[in-house]
């Protein structure tokens, strides 16, 4: 299965203007954010509150050009002393956040992968432990509302290039940033692979072919597609509904939320396509075991089912920053009273 951002993508983190400006990124939890002016490139859902010495290293912390320019820079000429060190350490703190938010990306991406390959091979023989699909998709779904609640805060918890992209086209992340993303997931999700072939027996990870998703014998083309696009459109949308749309955000369970939508995929769809919902998913599996078949498709579904959640959700269900938001709470509440 699976992904993210999911995500895909819950805690808060860095949040970017709804009209998809760039001018600004509100940074803080909750509705109490401080704006930092002039950052180029925001990370994407929201993010921690961010110490107060580190605001002005964010305008190259998430700014990928600057960053490949500071390693050309920090590089020390000969007989550089602890003075030029000192010198460049706000560059170097800016590099280290850059570093550490697609280590996070990697590390989710690892927690989803790595227990949901290693449920697939506990089901399947000399194993068989049991617990067949439902043990698959709590697996995944649990992995994932963890890792979302684990590092929201620090990426914005992606986990999939299907999300990443998602938020690419609503212009919350800049293309360079995304593309660091996307590799940082594809990294996690194949070390996860490598972890599980070596940890569990031969005949198990054959068997299973390393938990990679493949469709049924009876799916053809179109069913493929039309899955893996409708499983990942719902996917984004929960995404945006609990961890972009400031209206969610005051439940308070998105972790849980991201990580039960990507659970009942797995139980409605995981029998028909293998329910993978992340190329990332995915290309792990496929990278260690050689095995190519079908993987184009488990790109392009994903990906449009992203993309369209995302457009939808951002065009239609999203509230304008000018739009007064409407007070559903008091108005259930009166309800309730009557």
């Amino acid at each position: 299965m699976p992904s993210l951002h999911c995500a895909v993508a819950s805690a808060g983190a860095p949040t970017a203007r709804a009209d998809g400006g760039s001018s600004g990124v509100g940074l803080g939890h909750g509705f109490e954010g401080v704006v930092v002016p002039r950052i180029a490139e925001p990370p994407v859902l929201a993010a921690t509150v961010v110490q107060p010495e580190l605001l002005p290293d964010l305008r190259r912390a998430f700014h990928v050009a600057a960053a490949l320019g500071a390693l050309v820079q920090l590089v020390p000429p000969a007989g550089a002393g602890v003075g030029y060190f000192l010198s460049h350490w706000s560059m170097i703190r800016a590099m280290m956040t850059t570093l550490r938010v697609l280590l996070a990306e990697a590390l989710g991406t690892f927690f989803l992968c790595f227990a949901g390959i290693a449920a697939i091979l506990c089901t399947a023989p000399p194993i068989s432990a049991g617990g067949g699909l439902v043990a698959i998709a709590l697996a995944h779904g649990l992995a994932l509302s963890i890792a979302v609640s684990n590092f929201g805060g620090i990426s914005g918890a992606h986990f999939n290039p299907a999300v990443t992209l998602s938020m690419l086209v609503t212009r919350r992340i800049a293309a360079p940033l995304a593309g660091l993303y996307i590799v940082a997931q594809l990294l996690g999700a194949t070390i996860a692979a490598m972890t599980c072939r070596e940890v569990f027996p031969p005949e198990a990870v054959g068997a299973a072919m390393l938990g990679l998703p493949l469709p049924a014998a009876w799916a053809t083309t179109g069913t493929v597609f039309c899955v893996e696009f409708v499983l990942t459109f719902l996917l984004v949308t929960s995404i945006f509904g609990v961890a972009v749309d400031e209206r969610g955000k005051t439940v308070k369970i998105g972790g849980f939320a991201i990580g039960l939508t990507v659970a009942f995929d797995i139980l409605a769809a995981g029998p028909v396509t293998g329910a993978s919902m992340n190329p990332a998913r995915s290309f792990g599996p496929a990278l260690v075991m050689g095995h190519w078949e079908w993987h184009w498709m488990y790109w392009v579904a994903p990906i449009l089912g992203g993309c369209a959640a995302s457009l939808f959700y951002h065009h239609v269900l999203l509230v304008s920053p000018d739009e007064p938001p409407v007070p559903v709470r008091e108005e259930l509440a009166d309800r309730g009273r009557r």
